[in-house]
């Protein structure tokens, strides 16, 4: 007998999802990391995604790329979150590359780096205008990349990048990521070298890709969704891409209570459940939502 919630796992439908996307980044140039955190870095679907062809995994915790390494997988690991100053040691031993902003916690990097006898990887993050995480004015920007280039010993500038249609939904377009390809271009004048990465974004930057309206520096996005539901392209038709398939996590579960109520609540309102008050439409009667 089943259990529910019940979650299934078509790993041939992640692969083949993961197969078509790699193939149609890098028909337009662009090399893209598989982000694990939104499934848990569950091994079977790391591994669809590593059969797929992926050679960088990124998570935003460190445990999912601790992970990786005792696995002894041929791949890079990327850290997603900006590092705490406490964590500067594990970030070293665990990511090979992380995402970072702040000049102090670089510093601790740099010196965690030394003791551990290695050089570790940063992509300086830009914020152009979502309002997530990165340094926000333009100079400050190019004027840090340049400093963790001379000054930090045991760091490299691997390369730029930036998040969007996170915190302030803020979409992905030719215009905002023109900024960042810009700044790179000057960062790699200054340093007399080229990023290896100018990274623009992740699932929500596709559609961009795929219309040909992505600035020609970008050439990594950090994909999750896509990879395992990709929901947005297939039923909202933003991005049409054929053979995609959001077969590959399935939640099943039981329907315990069916019939027709008021969409309305009956009485004097206070807080739900949450302690939120909230706001309730009046569409009449309407089945009435199962709780699992």
């Amino acid at each position: 007998m089943n259990r529910y919630p019940l979650l299934e796992i078509d790993r041939n439908v992640i692969r083949r999802n993961a197969g078509i996307l790699l193939r149609e980044c890098r028909k337009r140039g662009v090399e893209p990391f598989a982000v694990l955190k939104g499934f848990n870095a569950i091994p079977e679907i790391r591994d669809a995604l590593l059969e797929a062809g992926y050679k960088t995994l990124a998570s935003s915790r460190l445990p999912h790329l601790a992970a990786v390494k005792e696995a002894g997988l041929p791949v890079k690991t990327l850290g997603l979150r900006i590092p705490m100053l406490s964590e500067a040691a594990d970030v070293v031993k665990l990511c090979d590359i992380s995402l970072n902003s702040e000049i102090e916690t670089m510093r601790a990097l740099d010196r965690a780096a030394e003791t551990a006898d290695v050089v570790h990887n940063v992509i300086l993050m830009r914020d152009l205008g979502d309002l997530r995480e990165g340094i926000f004015d333009s100079r400050e920007f190019i004027e840090t990349a340049v400093y963790i280039e001379r000054e930090l010993k045991n760091l490299r500038l691997y390369g730029a990048g930036t998040n969007l249609t996170c915190y302030g939904s803020v979409i992905p377009t030719a215009e905002n990521l023109s900024l960042l390809s810009a700044d790179a271009m000057k960062i790699e004048e200054v340093i007399g070298r080229e990023l290896e990465v100018v990274s623009g974004g992740g699932t929500t930057s596709i559609p961009l890709m795929m219309s040909g309206g992505m600035p020609k520096k970008i050439n990594n996005l950090r994909i999750g969704e896509a990879n395992v539901v990709p929901c947005d392209f297939i039923e909202r038709g933003q991005c049409p891409i054929e053979g995609l398939s959001n077969r590959g996590l399935v939640l099943k579960a039981e329907i315990i209570e069916i019939g027709e109520k008021p969409t309305h609540p009956i009485g004097k309102l206070g807080t739900n459940c949450f302690g939120s008050y909230v706001h309730y439409e009046d569409r009449g009667v309407a089945a009435a939502r199962c709780w699992p």
